[in-house]
């Protein structure tokens, strides 16, 4: 019998487990593709410009991944409860969230830039092209955290397929947007450095837009707004800022100890 039980839960798991695995390898993709593709350029300056600020976004995403697990912990709660209500409320305020920092980053972008790039080093010529493709490619950031919102929402509503697409999406736009900004194929302008930043942007609003087709297609019926008192609710709010600190302090541990 408990062989039985054990093999019954097997499947939603395996269900759950193999696309946000795969979602969670594929997410540093875009940096990668745009390394790759910069790599055929003629100097090799702007192969360590776009590996560097690369390296910056990473870590800022990876920082940022506080919004998809708060997301999810506190969605599959009320999922789990069905209460379809305050799903959709924490979706809510996790999208708003998502906005404000997103907005933040955006207008602290000229110290973030000058501080990450003088942490991670490189020659003048590295950083000058570097902190082009940074000033581009940051454009992107509200999207994809309002991005990892939705895919906390969809993982806590025991969607893992979602998050896995909308990757995916993003993934090969970005690669096909760096094809032809970048070298100034299929009638595009030859932007070298700068083009592989503003595919990312153009994949990371792909993904965006992917995921919100997904959420009014699958879950037209449960989006009404509730109302601005339940919204805002203190209670609520402090609880999801308090999830979210606190996967933010892990996440910033651990990235210190792999960069120490």
């Amino acid at each position: 019998m408990a062989t039985e039980s054990g093999a019954s839960l097997d499947r939603p798991i395996l269900r759950l487990a193999v696309p946000g695995v795969m979602a969670a390898i594929s997410v540093p993709l875009i940096g990668l593709a745009d390394t790759a593709m910069v790599g055929h350029l003629s100097d090799v300056a702007f192969l360590g410009a776009v590996a560097t600020a690369s390296i910056l976004f990473d870590v800022l995403f990876w920082s940022a991944g506080f919004l998809r697990m708060g997301t999810t912990s506190i969605v599959s709660h009320y999922h789990g409860a069905g209460d379809q209500l305050n799903c959709t409320a924490a979706l809510y305020r996790s999208l708003l969230l998502a906005i404000a920092i997103g907005v933040l980053i955006l207008l602290l972008r000229v110290p973030l830039s000058h501080y990450g790039f003088q942490l991670v080093g490189g020659t003048a010529s590295v950083q000058l092209w570097g902190q082009r493709y940074f000033d581009v490619r940051i454009l992107g950031v509200p999207m994809v955290l309002a991005t990892l919102a939705l895919n906390g929402y969809f993982l806590g509503t025991a969607n893992a397929v979602a998050p896995l697409l909308i990757t995916v999406v993003a993934n090969v736009v970005n690669v096909a947007a760096d094809y032809a900004l970048i070298f100034g194929n299929w009638g595009a302008p030859e932007l070298g450095v700068v083009g592989a930043a503003w595919a990312s942007v153009t994949a990371n609003g792909v993904g965006l837009c992917v995921g919100v087709a997904i959420l009014v297609w699958r879950y037209r019926a449960q989006l009404s707004i509730p109302a601005l008192g339940s919204l805002i609710d203190p209670g609520r709010l402090r609880h999801l800022l308090h999830t979210n600190v606190n996967l933010l302090g892990r996440t910033l541990c651990l990235l210190f100890s792999q960069f120490t």
